[in-house]
């Protein structure tokens, strides 16, 4: 009950046509304020993103990670470094027949 009054209406509607709300209590904006003060000026991009020399590597290699990983979501029993290999050497994964 006592969040009913912290509640704060979004102007988007659900399939019934009611309203989203959401509530922030007490210490959550004090928080997030505390987290943008000291976040200032620290927040930056990773030499290897900014650096032209380094940067073709890093996007490879994050798309190659990226890769790995929606395979192992959808089921690919495999490590990241045999899946690495895989990549590397231009092998097609192998289908199990039971599916």
């Amino acid at each position: 009950m006592r969040r009913l009054g912290l509640l704060k209406i979004v102007p988007l509607l659900d399939q019934r046509g009611i309203p989203f709300r959401y509530c922030e209590p007490d210490p959550v904006p004090e928080r997030l304020h505390a987290i943008d003060l000291g976040a200032g000026g620290r927040i930056a991009l990773p030499d290897a993103i900014t650096n032209p020399e380094t940067r073709d590597r890093y996007s490879i290699s994050s798309l190659i990670e990226e890769a790995i990983a929606s395979s192992q979501l959808e089921g690919a029993l495999t490590t990241r470094v045999v899946a690495k290999e895989m990549i590397r050497e231009g092998e097609r994964p192998v289908t199990s027949a039971g599916r």
